[in-house]
This record gives C-alpha cells, structure tokens and sequence, in this order.
C-alpha cells in the first residue's frame, strides 16, 4: 500500500498509515492489520463477541426448554453439554484468535528441504482440542522449492 502525504494527515501518524482492513477466513469479521499482521483484540471487543455467543445459546436452550414438555434430568443434561461444548469452543476460538501467534518471530523452516519459508498471510485451519475442534485464523508459510506448506505451532 503506498501511502501518499494526504493519507498520512489523516490517519496522523505513519505507524497508524500502516493499519488496514482485512476480514477473517473463520468468522467474516473485520481484522485491524497493522504492517500487514492482525492487532490484538480489545478487551471490550472481545467481551462485546463472547457476550454475543452466550446470549444466542442462552436462546436457544429457553427455546428447547419452552418446546420441550417435560424433560428427563437426563434431556436437560444432554442439552446442555451439547450447548457447553459449543459455546466453550467459541469461547477458545476468540482468546486464541487473540493471539500474537500469527506470524512467529523466526521464520520456519521447511520439514523437508531445509530452507527458509516464506509468510503467504492467514488461512483459516481446524485444529483438535479438548473441547473438540476449533476454526482458528493461523499464520500459512509455503516453500516455494518444496511447494509444502504449514501452520507453525502456536
């Protein structure tokens, strides 16, 4: 992005000229880059998101709760875990999201060859936790002589 003295006067400083708008493979919301690599999360965006996540399923078991004639202890459980484990995984794909992991300080090195790889910017990946699997925006990096890729861990 080339920045022209205009530009500059209105964003008022060049480090802030740096920041961009880019959206998130995952979830469809805006990221704030800044030099090309996503800003943290403000505490109070993240509440703003996490708040959001609870109320809808907080909705949907008074819904299941209010079309449900009358449940077992054991229905009652079961969906409740269900709605737990979903709201718990969102819960973990926010706070990793929030992560400074998106672009390691040292650039990896390819499994195979040996050479430096290079930053192609984030992809969406699933990972495997213990609270099941999580949608996470990750740093990529490819290795232009190998044509392999990965997802440095973090």
């Amino acid at each position: 992005m080339t920045m022209s003295p205009g530009m500059l006067a209105n964003w008022g400083s060049p480090k802030e000229a740096l920041r961009e708008i880019d959206v998130s493979p995952t979830t469809g919301a805006q990221i704030v880059l800044l030099g090309g690599l996503p800003m943290r999360c403000t505490r109070e965006r993240m509440k703003a998101e996490l708040l959001a996540e609870a109320e809808v399923v907080i909705d949907e078991a008074l819904d299941w709760h209010e079309n449900t004639g009358a449940p077992t202890l054991i229905e009652v459980e079961d969906i409740l875990l269900k709605l737990r484990k979903r709201l718990s995984q969102r819960m973990a794909e926010i706070m990793l999201g929030d992560q400074e992991t998106t672009q390691p300080v040292a650039v990896p090195v390819c499994p195979t060859c040996g050479r430096k790889m290079r930053y192609k910017g984030m992809k969406d990946t699933t990972v495997e936790s213990r609270l099941g699997p999580l949608r996470l925006d990750r740093g990529y990096y490819h290795c232009a002589r190998c044509k392999s890729g990965l997802f440095p861990p973090g």
